[in-house]
Protein backbone atom coordinates (compact mmCIF):
# COMPACT_ATOMS: atom_id res chain seq x y z
CA UNK A 1 0.00 0.00 0.00
CA UNK A 2 1.30 3.52 -1.03
CA UNK A 3 2.12 6.17 1.92
CA UNK A 4 1.89 10.29 1.06
CA UNK A 5 3.07 12.84 2.92
CA UNK A 6 0.42 15.34 3.93
CA UNK A 7 1.41 19.13 4.87
CA UNK A 8 -1.05 21.25 7.36
CA UNK A 9 -1.45 24.93 7.02
CA UNK A 10 -0.59 27.38 8.75
CA UNK A 11 0.28 24.77 11.94
CA UNK A 12 2.91 23.33 9.10
CA UNK A 13 2.68 19.64 10.77
CA UNK A 14 3.21 17.05 8.45
CA UNK A 15 2.16 13.35 8.56
CA UNK A 16 2.55 10.70 6.32
CA UNK A 17 -0.24 8.05 5.56
CA UNK A 18 -1.40 5.28 4.15
CA UNK A 19 -3.79 5.37 0.77
CA UNK A 20 -7.24 5.88 1.38
CA UNK A 21 -7.00 7.13 4.85
CA UNK A 22 -9.44 10.40 5.07
CA UNK A 23 -7.93 14.25 6.15
CA UNK A 24 -9.44 13.26 8.99
CA UNK A 25 -7.40 10.54 10.04
CA UNK A 26 -4.38 12.48 9.28
CA UNK A 27 -5.04 15.29 10.85
CA UNK A 28 -5.43 13.55 13.82
CA UNK A 29 -1.87 12.02 13.39
CA UNK A 30 -0.59 15.13 13.20
CA UNK A 31 -2.17 16.41 16.81
CA UNK A 32 -4.91 18.37 14.69
CA UNK A 33 -8.05 18.03 16.55
CA UNK A 34 -11.08 18.76 13.79
CA UNK A 35 -14.71 19.51 14.81
CA UNK A 36 -16.58 16.32 13.62
CA UNK A 37 -19.93 16.87 15.26
CA UNK A 38 -21.71 14.10 13.30
CA UNK A 39 -19.21 11.36 13.93
CA UNK A 40 -17.20 11.76 10.72
CA UNK A 41 -20.45 11.07 8.60
CA UNK A 42 -19.97 13.96 5.80
CA UNK A 43 -23.33 15.32 7.19
CA UNK A 44 -22.39 18.24 9.39
CA UNK A 45 -19.75 20.14 7.32
CA UNK A 46 -17.81 21.17 10.00
CA UNK A 47 -14.94 19.67 9.27
CA UNK A 48 -14.41 21.52 6.03
CA UNK A 49 -10.78 22.16 4.58
CA UNK A 50 -8.99 23.67 1.64
CA UNK A 51 -6.09 21.23 -0.48
CA UNK A 52 -3.51 22.68 -2.50
CA UNK A 53 -2.85 26.09 -4.38
CA UNK A 54 -6.14 26.08 -5.43
CA UNK A 55 -7.40 26.20 -2.34
CA UNK A 56 -10.28 23.33 -3.39
CA UNK A 57 -12.75 22.93 -0.42
CA UNK A 58 -13.12 19.53 0.99
CA UNK A 59 -14.93 17.87 4.24
CA UNK A 60 -11.68 15.81 6.05
CA UNK A 61 -13.81 13.41 7.22
CA UNK A 62 -15.23 12.15 3.63
CA UNK A 63 -11.83 13.14 1.41
CA UNK A 64 -9.48 10.53 1.04
CA UNK A 65 -5.95 10.72 0.84
CA UNK A 66 -4.38 9.69 -2.56
CA UNK A 67 -1.36 11.79 -3.15
CA UNK A 68 0.86 14.03 -1.11
CA UNK A 69 -0.68 17.25 -0.64
CA UNK A 70 -0.94 20.47 1.16
CA UNK A 71 -4.29 21.11 3.54
CA UNK A 72 -5.61 24.12 4.98
CA UNK A 73 -7.01 24.38 8.41
CA UNK A 74 -9.22 27.04 9.05
CA UNK A 75 -9.59 28.22 12.78
CA UNK A 76 -13.68 27.40 12.32
CA UNK A 77 -13.37 23.70 11.65
CA UNK A 78 -10.75 22.94 14.58
CA UNK A 79 -12.86 21.38 17.43
CA UNK A 80 -12.78 24.22 20.54
CA UNK A 81 -11.66 26.88 18.25
CA UNK A 82 -10.10 27.91 21.32
CA UNK A 83 -7.16 25.85 20.47
CA UNK A 84 -7.18 23.43 23.49
CA UNK A 85 -4.25 21.57 22.33
CA UNK A 86 -1.80 22.95 19.34
CA UNK A 87 -2.19 26.76 19.16
CA UNK A 88 -2.33 27.88 22.73
CA UNK A 89 -5.28 29.18 24.43
CA UNK A 90 -5.60 32.73 23.97
CA UNK A 91 -9.30 32.59 22.32
CA UNK A 92 -10.29 30.74 25.44
CA UNK A 93 -10.07 32.59 28.14
CA UNK A 94 -9.04 36.32 29.04
CA UNK A 95 -5.45 36.57 30.23
CA UNK A 96 -5.43 37.89 33.51
CA UNK A 97 -2.04 37.02 34.59
CA UNK A 98 -1.12 36.32 38.42
CA UNK A 99 1.99 38.43 37.75
CA UNK A 100 2.31 42.07 37.27
CA UNK A 101 5.11 44.23 35.64
CA UNK A 102 4.91 48.15 35.63
CA UNK A 103 7.19 50.88 34.54
CA UNK A 104 7.99 54.18 36.72
CA UNK A 105 9.88 56.75 35.04
CA UNK A 106 12.73 58.21 37.24
CA UNK A 107 10.94 60.74 39.00
CA UNK A 108 7.60 58.57 39.89
CA UNK A 109 10.07 55.65 41.24
CA UNK A 110 11.60 57.39 43.51
CA UNK A 111 9.11 60.12 44.98
CA UNK A 112 5.67 59.06 44.69
CA UNK A 113 5.11 55.32 43.78
CA UNK A 114 2.45 54.23 45.92
CA UNK A 115 0.17 56.94 44.43
CA UNK A 116 1.37 56.21 40.77
CA UNK A 117 0.35 52.38 41.14
CA UNK A 118 -2.98 53.63 42.41
CA UNK A 119 -3.43 55.98 39.71
CA UNK A 120 -2.00 53.11 37.20
CA UNK A 121 -4.07 50.12 38.36
CA UNK A 122 -6.26 51.07 41.26
CA UNK A 123 -7.15 48.45 44.22
CA UNK A 124 -4.96 48.54 47.40
CA UNK A 125 -1.09 48.60 46.34
CA UNK A 126 1.32 47.02 48.85
CA UNK A 127 5.30 48.28 49.21
CA UNK A 128 7.76 47.02 51.89
CA UNK A 129 9.97 49.72 53.67
CA UNK A 130 12.73 47.71 52.47
CA UNK A 131 11.76 47.67 48.82
CA UNK A 132 10.82 51.07 48.90
CA UNK A 133 13.90 51.40 50.31
CA UNK A 134 16.34 49.71 47.87
CA UNK A 135 14.07 51.29 45.08
CA UNK A 136 14.98 55.04 46.12
CA UNK A 137 18.29 53.94 47.10
CA UNK A 138 18.60 52.71 43.14
CA UNK A 139 16.97 55.42 41.40
CA UNK A 140 19.31 58.10 43.62
CA UNK A 141 22.36 56.67 42.38
CA UNK A 142 21.50 55.86 38.64
CA UNK A 143 18.84 58.26 37.62
CA UNK A 144 16.72 55.52 36.22
CA UNK A 145 13.79 54.37 35.86
CA UNK A 146 12.64 50.70 37.55
CA UNK A 147 10.21 48.08 36.61
CA UNK A 148 8.42 46.90 39.69
CA UNK A 149 7.28 42.94 39.92
CA UNK A 150 4.16 42.22 42.06
CA UNK A 151 1.57 39.63 42.09
CA UNK A 152 -2.48 39.52 42.04
CA UNK A 153 -3.88 38.97 45.59
CA UNK A 154 -6.04 35.90 45.04
CA UNK A 155 -8.14 35.72 48.30
CA UNK A 156 -11.38 38.07 49.02
CA UNK A 157 -12.64 40.09 45.99
CA UNK A 158 -10.59 43.43 46.91
CA UNK A 159 -8.73 44.01 44.10
CA UNK A 160 -5.17 43.95 46.03
CA UNK A 161 -1.55 43.79 44.72
CA UNK A 162 1.65 42.92 46.63
CA UNK A 163 5.13 44.36 44.84
CA UNK A 164 7.85 42.20 46.38
CA UNK A 165 10.94 43.09 43.72
CA UNK A 166 12.01 45.13 41.59
CA UNK A 167 14.08 45.46 38.14
CA UNK A 168 16.64 47.85 36.56
CA UNK A 169 15.26 49.60 33.61
CA UNK A 170 11.92 49.17 31.37
CA UNK A 171 11.60 45.43 31.35
CA UNK A 172 7.79 45.49 31.35
CA UNK A 173 7.83 43.89 28.10
CA UNK A 174 9.60 40.44 29.04
CA UNK A 175 7.00 37.99 31.34
CA UNK A 176 7.32 34.51 30.66
CA UNK A 177 5.67 31.57 32.32
CA UNK A 178 5.79 27.72 31.86
CA UNK A 179 3.26 25.21 32.29
CA UNK A 180 4.20 21.42 33.29
CA UNK A 181 1.86 18.52 32.65
CA UNK A 182 4.29 15.97 35.48
CA UNK A 183 2.81 12.57 34.02
CA UNK A 184 4.25 9.23 35.85
CA UNK A 185 5.39 8.54 32.13
CA UNK A 186 6.42 11.93 30.41
CA UNK A 187 6.63 15.87 31.25
CA UNK A 188 6.25 18.22 28.88
CA UNK A 189 6.84 21.79 29.43
CA UNK A 190 5.14 24.70 27.24
CA UNK A 191 6.67 28.24 27.50
CA UNK A 192 4.14 31.16 27.39
CA UNK A 193 4.69 34.92 26.84
CA UNK A 194 2.30 35.61 29.70
CA UNK A 195 1.24 39.01 28.31
CA UNK A 196 -0.17 38.13 24.60
CA UNK A 197 -1.28 34.80 25.92
CA UNK A 198 1.12 33.19 22.78
CA UNK A 199 2.88 29.72 22.95
CA UNK A 200 6.63 30.36 23.26
CA UNK A 201 7.80 26.71 22.91
CA UNK A 202 6.91 23.20 24.37
CA UNK A 203 9.87 20.47 25.04
CA UNK A 204 9.20 17.49 26.86
CA UNK A 205 11.11 14.58 27.95
CA UNK A 206 10.25 10.90 29.77
CA UNK A 207 9.85 11.32 33.86
CA UNK A 208 13.30 10.39 35.20
CA UNK A 209 11.98 8.85 38.14
CA UNK A 210 11.63 6.14 35.77
CA UNK A 211 14.79 4.71 37.02
CA UNK A 212 12.64 3.82 40.20
CA UNK A 213 9.65 2.40 38.76
CA UNK A 214 7.33 2.59 35.74
CA UNK A 215 4.23 3.18 38.18
CA UNK A 216 3.41 5.18 41.04
CA UNK A 217 2.98 2.55 43.36
CA UNK A 218 6.75 1.28 42.67
CA UNK A 219 7.71 5.01 43.29
CA UNK A 220 5.84 5.51 46.78
CA UNK A 221 7.63 2.61 47.53
CA UNK A 222 10.74 3.88 46.99
CA UNK A 223 9.72 6.91 48.24
CA UNK A 224 9.29 5.56 51.91
CA UNK A 225 13.26 4.11 51.71
CA UNK A 226 15.72 6.45 52.94
CA UNK A 227 16.60 9.53 51.12
CA UNK A 228 14.50 7.95 48.55
CA UNK A 229 11.66 10.83 48.36
CA UNK A 230 14.25 13.41 48.28
CA UNK A 231 16.25 11.24 45.44
CA UNK A 232 12.61 11.32 43.55
CA UNK A 233 12.35 15.03 43.94
CA UNK A 234 15.39 15.87 42.77
CA UNK A 235 15.00 14.21 40.12
CA UNK A 236 11.82 15.89 38.80
CA UNK A 237 13.41 18.88 39.62
CA UNK A 238 16.53 18.36 37.32
CA UNK A 239 14.43 17.58 33.93
CA UNK A 240 12.33 21.04 34.92
CA UNK A 241 15.25 22.36 34.52
CA UNK A 242 16.58 20.98 31.70
CA UNK A 243 13.01 21.55 29.75
CA UNK A 244 13.44 25.14 30.76
CA UNK A 245 16.74 25.55 29.88
CA UNK A 246 15.57 24.23 26.21
CA UNK A 247 12.45 26.22 25.94
CA UNK A 248 14.87 29.20 27.23
CA UNK A 249 17.26 28.70 24.50
CA UNK A 250 14.90 28.05 21.41
CA UNK A 251 12.99 31.06 22.47
CA UNK A 252 15.98 32.85 22.95
CA UNK A 253 15.04 34.36 26.28
CA UNK A 254 16.85 33.98 29.77
CA UNK A 255 15.58 31.69 32.79
CA UNK A 256 15.40 34.87 34.82
CA UNK A 257 12.34 36.09 32.16
CA UNK A 258 10.01 33.25 33.74
CA UNK A 259 8.16 34.69 36.64
CA UNK A 260 5.32 32.08 37.41
CA UNK A 261 5.19 28.20 36.57
CA UNK A 262 2.05 26.11 37.14
CA UNK A 263 1.87 22.11 36.99
CA UNK A 264 -1.19 19.54 36.80
CA UNK A 265 0.15 15.76 37.81
CA UNK A 266 -1.59 12.97 39.19
CA UNK A 267 -1.27 13.23 43.03
CA UNK A 268 1.83 10.71 43.87
CA UNK A 269 3.75 13.04 41.27
CA UNK A 270 2.73 16.21 42.80
CA UNK A 271 3.14 15.20 46.29
CA UNK A 272 6.81 13.92 45.18
CA UNK A 273 7.61 17.51 43.49
CA UNK A 274 6.75 19.50 46.61
CA UNK A 275 8.64 17.21 48.68
CA UNK A 276 5.15 15.75 50.81
CA UNK A 277 4.64 13.02 52.51
CA UNK A 278 3.04 9.68 49.76
CA UNK A 279 3.91 6.89 52.16
CA UNK A 280 0.46 7.37 53.12
CA UNK A 281 -1.12 6.94 49.26
CA UNK A 282 0.20 3.17 49.12
CA UNK A 283 -1.76 2.37 52.10
CA UNK A 284 -6.04 2.07 52.63
CA UNK A 285 -7.74 4.83 52.59
CA UNK A 286 -5.24 6.15 50.25
CA UNK A 287 -5.59 9.87 51.65
CA UNK A 288 -3.45 12.85 50.29
CA UNK A 289 -1.18 14.67 52.33
CA UNK A 290 -2.93 18.04 51.02
CA UNK A 291 -5.47 18.53 48.11
CA UNK A 292 -5.40 22.08 48.17
CA UNK A 293 -3.92 23.89 45.36
CA UNK A 294 0.16 24.55 46.39
CA UNK A 295 1.81 27.93 46.29
CA UNK A 296 5.68 28.04 46.73
CA UNK A 297 8.79 30.22 45.52
CA UNK A 298 10.29 27.87 42.89
CA UNK A 299 13.66 28.22 43.82
CA UNK A 300 12.91 26.49 47.23
CA UNK A 301 12.42 23.63 44.86
CA UNK A 302 15.88 24.78 43.10
CA UNK A 303 14.12 25.37 39.95
CA UNK A 304 15.76 27.86 37.88
CA UNK A 305 13.82 30.87 36.79
CA UNK A 306 13.49 34.24 37.93
CA UNK A 307 14.52 34.31 41.49
CA UNK A 308 11.07 35.36 42.56
CA UNK A 309 9.11 33.02 41.13
CA UNK A 310 6.39 31.57 42.04
CA UNK A 311 5.22 27.37 41.08
CA UNK A 312 1.53 27.06 41.33
CA UNK A 313 0.45 23.58 41.73
CA UNK A 314 -3.35 23.21 40.88
CA UNK A 315 -5.81 21.74 43.45
CA UNK A 316 -5.98 17.75 43.42
CA UNK A 317 -9.27 15.68 44.23
CA UNK A 318 -8.30 12.77 46.02
CA UNK A 319 -5.22 10.42 47.02
CA UNK A 320 -5.02 8.99 43.29
CA UNK A 321 -7.23 11.52 41.01
CA UNK A 322 -5.05 14.44 41.14
CA UNK A 323 -4.29 18.00 40.19
CA UNK A 324 -3.77 16.63 36.51
CA UNK A 325 -7.65 15.24 36.58
CA UNK A 326 -8.47 18.90 37.75
CA UNK A 327 -6.83 20.60 34.80
CA UNK A 328 -8.57 17.99 31.90
CA UNK A 329 -11.92 19.08 33.56
CA UNK A 330 -11.02 22.72 33.48
CA UNK A 331 -9.87 22.59 29.77
CA UNK A 332 -12.91 20.64 28.65
CA UNK A 333 -14.99 23.23 30.15
CA UNK A 334 -16.89 20.85 32.46
CA UNK A 335 -17.90 24.03 34.86
CA UNK A 336 -19.96 25.04 32.09
CA UNK A 337 -21.35 21.83 30.16
CA UNK A 338 -25.08 20.92 30.81
CA UNK A 339 -24.29 18.04 28.48
CA UNK A 340 -23.78 14.51 30.29
CA UNK A 341 -19.90 14.32 29.31
CA UNK A 342 -17.66 11.64 29.94
CA UNK A 343 -14.21 12.05 29.99
CA UNK A 344 -11.55 9.55 29.54
CA UNK A 345 -7.94 10.73 30.33
CA UNK A 346 -5.47 7.64 28.80
CA UNK A 347 -2.87 7.02 30.48
CA UNK A 348 -0.84 4.82 33.27
CA UNK A 349 -3.45 6.10 35.67
CA UNK A 350 -6.70 6.36 33.58
CA UNK A 351 -8.58 8.81 35.02
CA UNK A 352 -12.01 9.77 34.39
CA UNK A 353 -14.96 11.97 34.88
CA UNK A 354 -18.76 11.78 34.44
CA UNK A 355 -21.04 14.38 35.03
CA UNK A 356 -22.51 18.06 33.78
CA UNK A 357 -21.69 21.27 35.62
CA UNK A 358 -24.07 20.39 38.57
CA UNK A 359 -22.19 17.23 39.77
CA UNK A 360 -19.14 15.40 38.71
CA UNK A 361 -18.25 11.72 39.61
CA UNK A 362 -13.97 10.88 39.18
CA UNK A 363 -12.32 8.19 39.43
CA UNK A 364 -8.89 6.52 39.15
CA UNK A 365 -7.98 3.11 37.47
CA UNK A 366 -4.55 1.38 37.16
CA UNK A 367 -4.53 0.69 33.93
CA UNK A 368 -0.54 0.64 33.94
CA UNK A 369 1.80 1.52 31.43
CA UNK A 370 0.89 -0.37 28.54
CA UNK A 371 -1.18 1.89 26.22
CA UNK A 372 2.81 4.09 26.51
CA UNK A 373 4.31 1.48 25.19
CA UNK A 374 5.39 -0.12 28.17
CA UNK A 375 5.43 -4.07 29.33
CA UNK A 376 5.14 -4.83 25.65
CA UNK A 377 7.75 -6.25 23.46
CA UNK A 378 8.22 -4.40 20.99
CA UNK A 379 6.55 -1.09 22.54
CA UNK A 380 7.32 2.21 22.67
CA UNK A 381 6.36 5.58 23.11
CA UNK A 382 5.62 7.31 20.08
CA UNK A 383 8.97 7.63 18.77
CA UNK A 384 10.12 7.97 15.62
CA UNK A 385 9.89 4.29 13.55
CA UNK A 386 6.83 3.66 16.19
CA UNK A 387 3.86 1.82 14.10
CA UNK A 388 1.01 4.00 15.10
CA UNK A 389 -1.92 3.10 13.25
CA UNK A 390 -2.26 -0.35 11.51
CA UNK A 391 -5.30 -1.17 8.78
CA UNK A 392 -6.33 -3.98 6.76
CA UNK A 393 -5.21 -3.55 3.51
CA UNK A 394 -7.03 -6.35 1.08
CA UNK A 395 -5.53 -9.58 1.81
CA UNK A 396 -2.71 -8.31 4.33
CA UNK A 397 -2.04 -5.82 7.09
CA UNK A 398 -0.33 -2.44 6.64
CA UNK A 399 1.06 -0.17 8.95
CA UNK A 400 1.74 3.83 9.33
CA UNK A 401 5.03 4.62 11.30
CA UNK A 402 5.92 7.54 12.58
CA UNK A 403 8.10 9.55 10.78
CA UNK A 404 7.62 7.70 7.68
CA UNK A 405 10.63 5.64 8.79
CA UNK A 406 11.54 1.72 8.84
CA UNK A 407 9.52 0.21 11.85
CA UNK A 408 10.63 -0.36 14.76
CA UNK A 409 8.20 -0.64 17.72
CA UNK A 410 4.89 0.01 18.15
CA UNK A 411 3.13 2.78 20.36
CA UNK A 412 -0.14 2.94 22.32
CA UNK A 413 -2.50 3.72 18.93
CA UNK A 414 -0.60 1.20 16.76
CA UNK A 415 -1.56 -1.03 19.76
CA UNK A 416 -5.23 -0.56 19.84
CA UNK A 417 -5.58 -0.73 16.49
CA UNK A 418 -3.16 -3.97 15.85
CA UNK A 419 -5.53 -5.40 19.18
CA UNK A 420 -9.02 -4.18 16.63
CA UNK A 421 -7.55 -5.69 13.57
CA UNK A 422 -6.47 -9.43 15.23
CA UNK A 423 -9.91 -9.59 17.07
CA UNK A 424 -11.87 -8.69 13.06
CA UNK A 425 -9.96 -11.29 11.76
CA UNK A 426 -10.60 -13.42 14.62
CA UNK A 427 -6.87 -14.48 15.22
CA UNK A 428 -7.84 -13.46 19.29
CA UNK A 429 -10.36 -14.73 20.35
CA UNK A 430 -13.20 -12.91 23.10
CA UNK A 431 -10.94 -14.43 25.51
CA UNK A 432 -8.16 -12.21 24.35
CA UNK A 433 -6.44 -15.86 23.93
CA UNK A 434 -4.07 -16.10 20.28
CA UNK A 435 -5.63 -18.63 17.63
CA UNK A 436 -2.80 -20.56 15.28
CA UNK A 437 -3.28 -20.63 11.78
CA UNK A 438 -4.77 -23.88 11.62
CA UNK A 439 -7.87 -22.80 13.86
CA UNK A 440 -8.95 -20.03 11.73
CA UNK A 441 -11.21 -20.31 8.73
CA UNK A 442 -10.36 -18.19 5.03
CA UNK A 443 -7.26 -16.10 6.32
CA UNK A 444 -5.36 -14.67 3.53
CA UNK A 445 -2.28 -16.49 2.99
CA UNK A 446 -0.13 -13.46 3.87
CA UNK A 447 -1.81 -12.95 7.04
CA UNK A 448 -2.25 -16.13 7.94
CA UNK A 449 1.73 -16.20 7.37
CA UNK A 450 2.00 -13.58 10.22
CA UNK A 451 0.66 -15.84 12.85
CA UNK A 452 3.93 -17.51 14.30
CA UNK A 453 5.77 -18.27 16.98
CA UNK A 454 8.45 -16.71 19.18
CA UNK A 455 10.26 -17.43 21.99
CA UNK A 456 7.74 -20.25 22.75
CA UNK A 457 4.69 -17.71 22.64
CA UNK A 458 2.20 -17.18 19.61
CA UNK A 459 3.18 -14.23 17.77
CA UNK A 460 1.49 -11.91 14.98
CA UNK A 461 4.26 -9.99 12.91
CA UNK A 462 3.59 -6.71 11.85
CA UNK A 463 6.09 -5.65 10.59
CA UNK A 464 8.85 -8.32 9.07
CA UNK A 465 12.40 -8.17 9.88
CA UNK A 466 14.43 -5.96 7.43
CA UNK A 467 17.50 -4.93 9.32
CA UNK A 468 15.91 -3.22 12.19
CA UNK A 469 14.26 -6.46 13.66
CA UNK A 470 11.04 -7.86 13.48
CA UNK A 471 7.70 -6.03 15.05
CA UNK A 472 5.48 -8.13 16.63
CA UNK A 473 3.02 -8.90 19.52
CA UNK A 474 2.26 -11.80 21.64
CA UNK A 475 0.28 -13.91 23.74
CA UNK A 476 1.22 -12.08 26.67
CA UNK A 477 1.13 -8.25 25.14
CA UNK A 478 -2.52 -9.09 24.51
CA UNK A 479 -2.70 -10.05 28.11
CA UNK A 480 -1.24 -6.36 29.22
CA UNK A 481 -3.28 -4.46 26.87
CA UNK A 482 -6.23 -6.44 28.30
CA UNK A 483 -5.82 -5.50 31.83
CA UNK A 484 -4.91 -1.94 30.79
CA UNK A 485 -8.23 -1.79 28.90
CA UNK A 486 -10.33 -3.55 31.22
CA UNK A 487 -9.37 -1.32 34.14
CA UNK A 488 -10.32 1.41 31.95
CA UNK A 489 -13.29 0.31 30.60
CA UNK A 490 -14.77 -1.64 34.31
CA UNK A 491 -13.70 1.99 35.92
CA UNK A 492 -16.33 4.19 33.18
CA UNK A 493 -19.07 0.96 34.11
CA UNK A 494 -18.42 1.51 37.68
CA UNK A 495 -19.27 5.36 37.42
CA UNK A 496 -22.05 5.00 35.34
CA UNK A 497 -23.88 2.89 38.47
CA UNK A 498 -22.97 5.78 40.78
CA UNK A 499 -24.31 8.43 38.31
CA UNK A 500 -27.66 5.75 38.25
CA UNK A 501 -27.63 5.92 34.03
CA UNK A 502 -26.79 4.03 31.34
CA UNK A 503 -24.30 4.75 28.34
CA UNK A 504 -27.15 5.76 26.24
CA UNK A 505 -27.53 9.00 28.41
CA UNK A 506 -23.96 9.91 28.01
CA UNK A 507 -24.27 13.06 25.31
CA UNK A 508 -20.27 13.53 24.76
CA UNK A 509 -17.36 11.22 25.31
CA UNK A 510 -14.07 13.13 25.60
CA UNK A 511 -10.91 11.15 24.68
CA UNK A 512 -7.82 13.10 26.36
CA UNK A 513 -4.24 11.73 27.27
CA UNK A 514 -0.96 12.70 25.57
CA UNK A 515 -1.57 10.39 22.73
CA UNK A 516 -5.56 10.22 22.94
CA UNK A 517 -6.18 12.21 19.45
CA UNK A 518 -4.39 9.58 18.02
CA UNK A 519 -6.23 6.50 18.51
CA UNK A 520 -9.11 5.84 16.38
CA UNK A 521 -12.35 5.71 17.50
CA UNK A 522 -13.25 2.40 15.69
CA UNK A 523 -10.57 0.61 16.81
CA UNK A 524 -11.12 2.03 20.48
CA UNK A 525 -14.87 0.51 20.48
CA UNK A 526 -13.80 -2.10 18.66
CA UNK A 527 -11.33 -3.78 21.44
CA UNK A 528 -13.95 -2.58 24.39
CA UNK A 529 -11.93 0.02 25.73
CA UNK A 530 -14.71 2.49 24.95
CA UNK A 531 -18.12 1.94 25.91
CA UNK A 532 -20.52 0.95 22.88
CA UNK A 533 -21.73 4.58 21.82
CA UNK A 534 -22.34 6.31 18.43
CA UNK A 535 -19.37 7.35 16.94
CA UNK A 536 -20.51 11.18 16.58
CA UNK A 537 -20.30 11.39 20.46
CA UNK A 538 -16.62 10.48 20.75
CA UNK A 539 -13.99 13.04 20.48
CA UNK A 540 -10.14 13.66 20.79
CA UNK A 541 -9.55 16.51 22.85
CA UNK A 542 -5.58 15.23 23.29
CA UNK A 543 -3.15 16.29 25.98
CA UNK A 544 -6.14 18.55 27.99
CA UNK A 545 -4.25 18.30 30.91
CA UNK A 546 -1.67 20.44 29.72
CA UNK A 547 -4.26 22.48 28.27
CA UNK A 548 -5.59 23.20 31.85
CA UNK A 549 -2.21 24.05 33.61
CA UNK A 550 -1.94 26.35 30.63
CA UNK A 551 -5.18 28.09 30.95
CA UNK A 552 -4.33 27.77 34.85
CA UNK A 553 -0.74 29.87 33.88
CA UNK A 554 -2.32 33.08 32.86
CA UNK A 555 -5.73 33.22 34.35
CA UNK A 556 -6.27 33.55 38.52
CA UNK A 557 -9.81 33.22 37.42
CA UNK A 558 -8.93 29.78 36.00
CA UNK A 559 -7.43 28.75 38.76
CA UNK A 560 -10.58 29.59 40.96
CA UNK A 561 -12.70 27.75 38.39
CA UNK A 562 -10.55 24.67 38.71
CA UNK A 563 -11.07 24.61 42.53
CA UNK A 564 -14.40 25.43 42.23
CA UNK A 565 -15.22 22.22 40.33
CA UNK A 566 -13.24 20.18 42.17
CA UNK A 567 -16.08 20.88 45.09
CA UNK A 568 -18.47 19.28 42.79
CA UNK A 569 -17.17 16.18 42.19
CA UNK A 570 -17.55 13.13 44.26
CA UNK A 571 -14.65 10.86 44.25
CA UNK A 572 -15.73 7.03 44.05
CA UNK A 573 -12.59 4.79 45.33
CA UNK A 574 -13.01 1.93 42.98
CA UNK A 575 -11.25 -0.80 45.27
CA UNK A 576 -13.61 -0.14 47.83
CA UNK A 577 -16.53 -0.80 45.56
CA UNK A 578 -17.67 -4.98 45.68
CA UNK A 579 -19.01 -4.57 41.58
CA UNK A 580 -15.88 -3.46 40.22
CA UNK A 581 -13.83 -6.96 40.00
CA UNK A 582 -16.94 -8.47 38.52
CA UNK A 583 -17.22 -5.27 36.00
CA UNK A 584 -12.96 -5.77 35.54
CA UNK A 585 -13.72 -9.46 34.88
CA UNK A 586 -16.82 -8.78 32.14
CA UNK A 587 -14.22 -5.86 30.41
CA UNK A 588 -11.35 -8.32 30.05
CA UNK A 589 -13.13 -9.82 27.15
CA UNK A 590 -13.19 -8.59 23.75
Amino acid sequence: MKHYTIKFVPSGKSVRIHAGATLLEAASHAGIILDTPCGGAGTCGKCEVMIGPERDKALACQHAVNSDMTVEVPKASRFYEKGILTDGIRNAIEIESPVLKIFAENGRAQYDLKSYLDQKIGGRNTLTTELLDQINSYVARTKNGITLVGRKCTEGDEKAHDWYTFEQGDTSNKLFGVAVDLGTTSIVATLFDMLTGETAGVAADANPQETYGADVVSRIEYASKPDGRNQLQKKVVDCFNSLIARLCDNADIEPEQIYEITVAGNTPMHHLLLGLPVEQLGQAPYRAHSTEPQEIRAAELGIKANSAAHLYAIQCISGFVGADTTAVALAVGMDKTSEMTLVIDIGTNGELILGSSDKMFAASCAAGPALEGAKISKGSRAVEGAIEAVVINEDDIDVDVISGTVPRSICGSGLIDALAVMTELGIIDSTGAMKSQDEIDQLPKKIAERITERDGQKCFILAWDDGQGEVYLNQKDIRETQLAKAAIRAGIEMLLKKAGIGIADVEQVLVAGAFGNYIRKESALGIGLLPPVDLHKVHFVGNAASSGAQMALISCSARKTASQTCEKIEYVELAMEMEFQMLFAEALMF
